[in-house]
């Protein structure tokens, strides 16, 4: 095999390598941004939920030894 044909099949074949890694950071990049939505969405819900627990812990609430009206 002449030094040609063999940079040439070197050539290729790191050409083949990098058009794997460019695929493969593509679909890691998707993968992060759905993600980070996912994150977005779950910090939203979880300070709707802390602002909920918060308007009950401000009410009329029971002492915590005392028993419910129903006993």
């Amino acid at each position: 095999m002449s030094e040609e044909t063999n940079y040439a099949e070197r050539l290729r074949e790191l050409e083949m390598k990098i058009t794997f890694l460019e695929d493969y950071v593509a679909k890691q990049n998707e993968v992060i941004v759905d993600q980070g939505r996912q994150l977005d969405r779950l910090l939203k819900a979880l300070r709707q939920l802390a602002e909920k627990a918060e308007s009950f812990g401000s009410g009329d609430s029971m002492p915590a030894n005392e028993k419910p009206p129903h006993w």
